[in-house]
């Protein structure tokens, strides 16, 4: 047993103690070096839980309150794709279709019927509205809606944020470009006039300049007028662009198929919601998405929010088909979890969605290691990829060529997590949780009003790039001790 400097838990309180590592039952070891890294980048180690797992000789290397909830924030996408993968199947395509109805007189009616696609991009309505074009060559269109009702419309992932904020949208059946357009602005040089458009210009929504700065530091506010109207602050620079939410998805979805088809030479109606349309409408044009398998590969990734939502959406309407909201559908899949893999739910797995876009979420270390232990055992696709092989690669740990770390990460401000497989210098997979959560100053941003001005932002961030270091520390010093 090596001898320096470590900390244990007496009385309630943080104290020295001579031994780095202490052995405990059943081969588990209480962090020491760890204990350093963590004191002297700042932090508390009460914030800080880990676990790390060798799966070849089926015992715990290392643990830290493996047993403590934290916030696990897209750290929980890792359930959410694995659930998909084995509820919907990983050849499973999403369908955005075109259905027709004849009208007396030879006219067509017409409806855009959302499949919940997580990945819908403009490019794929201007071929849907290609296809669309060449089938209904020389028919009139009498009437052209749209229905979103596949799944539940949600007007934004966490209520509690700012609902303009792209990586926070509505969540829509019918969606294209995750649901994010461009607001841009510039001031004329001689008239000082601002013009304001949105990108593309649509007719859906309009944008202009607010006449009062905001109270709470927000530079773009919106409101739900029909069209929705975005107003920028009077003090924004004389120049430049925001991506904001699009916060009429299916409406910006059938008016972007209109505007294309009318390229193509066919014209629609301006398109109008319709919750329902006749069983007898026939198909006229379907776009399929990519695999599920691909489209998983890239959530893990990516970590798109919207993506994470409308996958667990559909996986969990397959499980439960009166699923009707973000919390429903993850406790349909936590269901799931209960009979496939109950370790995870047993060690504390408390989900409110399924992106993880809520500081309300609480996971443990040991719960993600039982995940992680019922993925290790899965493969997917004609290559059969196990689970670790379709996580990201990451290389911001080491430069050195023998340690490899397959990783999802969880990031919000005062909370930052990784979960994953980490390979060091022995060369055999460790299966690694690392989280930590600063609950006092997470609780003190929610509750200050004035949480997006500048300095306040500026905080939150520093002690993210500082979590993060913490994190490539800890790391490094498993990949060479391990």
């Amino acid at each position: 047993m090596r001898i320096g400097l470590g900390y244990c838990r007496a009385v309630g309180k943080w104290a020295a103690i001579g031994a780095v590592c202490l052995v405990l039952p059943g081969g588990a070891r209480a962090a020491g070096p760890e204990f350093d890294l963590i004191r002297n980048a700042g932090f508390a180690p009460a914030d800080v839980g880990f676990v790390v797992f060798d799966p070849s000789s089926n015992t715990i290397v290392t643990q830290f309150q493996a047993d403590k909830a934290f916030i696990p924030a897209s750290m929980i996408k890792l359930g959410t794709a694995l659930a998909a993968l084995d509820v919907l199947g990983p050849d499973f395509r999403f369908q955005t279709a075109v259905v027709a109805n004849a009208e007396p007189g030879g006219a067509m009616r017409l409806h855009l019927v959302g499949g919940g696609d997580p990945v819908l991009v403009q490019e794929d309505l201007q071929e849907l509205a290609r296809k669309l074009a060449v089938s209904l060559a020389g028919r009139k269109i009498a009437r052209f809606g749209y229905d979103d009702a596949y799944l539940p419309y949600v007007q934004q992932i966490d209520p509690s944020d700012d609902g303009l904020k792209p990586y926070n949208p509505p969540v829509s059946a019918l969606s294209v470009n995750f649901n994010r357009q461009w607001l841009r602005w510039r001031r004329d040089d001689v008239t000082r006039a601002m013009a304001v458009r949105l990108l593309p210009d649509l007719g859906d929504a309009r944008a202009g300049i607010a006449a009062a700065r905001s109270d709470d530091g927000r530079s773009i506010q919106s409101f739900g007028l029909a069209p929705v109207v975005y107003l920028l602050d009077p003090l924004v620079p004389s120049a430049g662009q925001r991506r904001i939410a699009v916060l009429q998805p299916a409406l910006r979805t059938a008016a972007m198929l209109r505007d294309f088809a009318a390229r193509a030479g066919l014209d629609l109606p301006p398109p109008v919601a319709e919750a329902k349309f006749s069983p007898n409408a026939e198909a006229v044009a379907v776009h399929a998405s990519r695999p599920l398998l691909d489209i998983a590969t890239d959530l893990l990734e990516f970590s798109n929010n919207l993506s994470a939502e409308l996958i667990g959406l559909t996986t969990a309407r397959k499980l439960q088909p009166d699923v009707d909201s973000l919390a429903s559908s993850a406790a349909a899949v936590r269901m799931w979890l209960d009979r496939v893999a109950p370790d995870v739910t047993r060690n504390g797995w408390s989900t409110l969605n399924q992106s993880g876009l809520n500081s309300g979420a609480r996971v443990t270390p040991n719960a993600f290691l039982a995940l992680l232990r019922y993925a290790v055992a899965r493969s997917y696709g004609p290559e059969q990829l196990t689970f670790p092989q379709l996580l990201h690669e990451r290389d911001f740990m080491q430069k050195d060529a023998d340690v490899s770390l397959r990783a999802k990460s969880g990031t919000m401000f005062y909370t930052r997590g990784l979960v994953g497989e980490l390979r060091g210098a022995s060369g055999r997979p460790l299966l690694f949780v690392l989280m930590h959560t600063d609950f006092a100053a997470r609780a003190r941003y929610e509750a200050d009003p004035m949480r997006y001005t500048a300095p306040v932002q500026i905080r939150a961030n520093a002690w993210l790039r500082e979590a993060r270091g913490l994190e490539a520390a800890i790391l490094g010093q498993w990949a060479k001790s391990h």
